[in-house]
This record gives structure tokens, C-alpha cells and sequence, in this order.
């Protein structure tokens, strides 16, 4: 885009070539040579159109002063300008007061005052943004000396700010793994190993397990969660093979329903990959033939398991006196009766695998 100066040149320079071909269209018009040489015009008329008006010689001088003038002062400006503004190789020099709607503090602020400045963004001042930065830095020093202790199963919940005043864990759990018994649950090893903390399940709602330090100022949050908690436990107790054909996988691998009072005609409510019975005791003459410790009882009654298409398979019937029975034609079974001879007492409790 051309300035306003280069503009107003150009037209100058138009009006110029404009007037220089009037004139010679005008004398183009009046000096015509009828005899060779001899020009039948006068030297008063060209000296009047170009020395005369705003367009003659004199006016074009007079433009040209004009313009010479203004981009000098122009120049003028343009160098005080720059003159005016900070350069690279002068110290900074910041207003004494900062200007109306700066929003800073006035020049008669302390150092604590400027410290103690909220910005308007999160309405934190200086000091709290490193109070936080602080407690964040320290949080992180803390799970680092935690995990170098060994306790990578947990997670430290407390006050870090208040760390130095309240003091530390009094206790920092490392429980072994290599202690967990076939029989144990994730609350019944941590509780076992770790005596001198109260375990929960269902800390803070959910699965996790936790409890508070002795120190009463923290609390451990077990990381681990049900399914790592069941690949921990088989890495000392894998299921066994066929763990998905209709066998009994494990107490570590089932859940257990509700146990029920045997009786003639019971439903036992599914899906079921099994069931439990626990005979307490029979009527004469219901007799038993003993196999060491276990008493298996002789027509004490069966089990009958029902598929989800209202097929029954061949009835299982009960015997010892604590026994496991599964479906034989069927990997998972909608429901089940039970047929008991009367007299007979105890619980049946249905189970499915996970």
C-alpha cells in the first residue's frame, strides 16, 4: 500500500505531465508553419501558460517547497519517536506509580505485601502458590520414601503440610507375600501381617481395604484391588487345571451365596456352578459308614441341578457330611431341588465361580 506522501507525489507528477500536454496540445493549436521555420505565434501566449496560475512554473516550485517542508518535518517525528522509546542499550526505567488500571500496588508496598498480592486468575497469592508447590513436592518425597520401603501396596493419605509437626507413619506396612495362606482373603493377610494397623474392607466405600496409622495422623489405602488381589494369591495358589469344567476351583475362587436350612422340596436359587452341604444330623435309622473323621450318611437325600432351559440332569445324592456336589451334564446350572428324607438337618449353600 503507498503512503499518503507517495500519493500525494504521484498526483504532483500527474498534474505536471498533464499540464506539459495541454501546452503542447495549445501550441500544437497556435504555432503552425505555413512557411518553413517561421512560427505564426507569440512568445507573450507560451510565456503565459506556463509561467501563470497554480499549475504554472511558479506554483510547481511552490508545491514542491511545500512538500520538502512537510517530509522533513515528517523525518522530525519519526526520529523523536524512536528517541522517546526504551532502547536495548539503556538500563529499564519502570514508572515510579504504575498507571491508572495497571491493577499493581502502589510505590509505598513492602516486600510482604507484594509476596501476599492475589492474582485474579485463581485468587492465590504468591505465598500460597509456594505453600502448595511445597506440600505437592513433599507429597512426592513421601511416596518415594514409601515405595523405597517397600510398602508398593498402599497408598499414604494424611496432612504432608503438617508432616514435620505431626510427625510420620509410626508403622509403614510391608507385608509378605509369600505368607498368604490358602485359606487367607486380602483383609485376613493384611490383618495378619500388619497387626498394629485396623484393617477394613470397604474403606472409603468400594473394595479397597485400609486403615489408620497408629500415629492417628494417616492412613494406608491398599492398592491392591480384587483381581490383583487373586493374581497375587495365585502366584502361591494358581487354580488348577479344568478350573472351568464343573469342579470345584477353590475357596480363593468362588463366592459364596446364602446358606439355606435344609428342607424337603427346596429351590436353590441360581446361576450355580455348585452347591455345599453340611448334614448336622439324621434320623434312626439313617446309618453311615465313616471315612476317618467324615461321616457319609446313607440315603440322607440328593440334589437334583435344572439348566436354563427347564432340563433336569440325573439327581447327586448326598452323603458325607460336609460335601461339595457340581453339575455333571451342565457347566452352569440355573437352579436345583433338593429331596430330604424328614429328620434330616443342616444347610445348603449355593456357590458360583470367579
Amino acid at each position: 500500500m503507498p503512503t499518503a506522501i507517495e500519493e500525494f507525489i504521484v498526483g504532483l507528477l500527474q498534474q505536471i505531465l498533464a499540464t506539459l500536454l495541454g501546452q503542447a496540445a495549445a501550441n500544437k493549436n497556435q504555432a503552425v508553419e505555413h512557411v518553413p521555420y517561421f512560427i505564426e505565434t507569440t512568445v507573450e501566449t507560451i510565456d503565459i501558460a506556463v509561467n501563470s496560475g497554480p499549475l504554472g512554473l511558479a506554483g510547481i516550485n511552490t508545491k514542491l517547497d511545500n512538500l520538502s517542508t512537510d517530509l522533513l518535518s515528517a523525518r522530525l517525528a519519526i526520529l523523536a519517536a524512536i528517541a522517546g522509546t526504551q532502547q536495548a542499550a539503556n538500563p529499564v526505567i519502570l514508572p515510579t506509580i504504575p498507571p491508572t488500571g495497571y491493577g499493581g500496588l502502589d510505590a509505598g508496598a513492602t516486600g510482604l505485601a507484594v509476596w501476599n498480592y492475589a492474582d485474579f486468575v485463581t485468587g492465590h497469592t504468591t505465598l500460597q502458590d509456594l505453600s502448595i508447590g511445597t506440600n505437592v513436592l513433599s507429597a512426592l518425597a513421601q511416596e518415594a520414601m514409601i515405595t523405597s520401603r517397600g510398602a508398593d501396596y498402599f497408598y499414604l493419605l494424611g496432612a504432608f503440610a503438617t508432616y514435620y509437626t505431626d510427625g510420620g507413619p509410626t508403622r509403614i506396612p510391608t507385608p509378605d507375600a509369600s505368607h498368604i495362606l490358602i485359606t487367607d482373603t486380602l483383609l485376613t493377610w493384611l490383618t495378619r501381617e500388619e497387626p498394629t494397623i485396623t484393617w477394613v474392607a470397604g474403606f472409603f466405600g468400594g473394595d479397597a481395604v485400609g486403615g489408620d496409622d497408629p500415629s492417628g495422623h494417616w492412613t494406608w489405602i491398599c492398592r491392591l484391588s480384587p483381581a490383583d488381589w487373586l493374581a497375587l494369591y495365585e502366584t502361591y495358589f494358581p487354580a488348577p487345571a479344568g478350573a472351568n469344567a464343573p469342579t470345584w476351583p477353590g475357596i480363593a475362587h468362588v463366592t459364596l451365596g446364602t446358606a439355606l436350612a435344609l428342607s424337603d422340596g427346596l429351590l436353590i436359587p441360581g446361576p450355580l456352578h455348585g452347591v455345599l452341604v453340611h448334614i448336622s444330623s439324621v434320623p434312626v435309622p439313617i446309618s453311615y459308614y465313616p471315612f476317618g473323621p467324615v461321616k457319609s450318611y446313607v440315603r440322607a437325600g440328593a440334589v437334583v441341578f435344572v439348566d436354563d432351559n427347564g432340563d433336569a440332569e440325573f439327581p447327586a445324592p448326598l452323603g458325607p457330611d460336609h460335601l461339595v456336589i457340581c453339575p455333571r451334564a451342565m457347566f452352569k446350572a440355573d437352579h436345583a431341588y433338593l429331596r430330604l428324607p424328614s429328620g434330616v438337618t443342616g444347610t445348603i449353600t449355593p456357590w458360583i465361580r470367579v
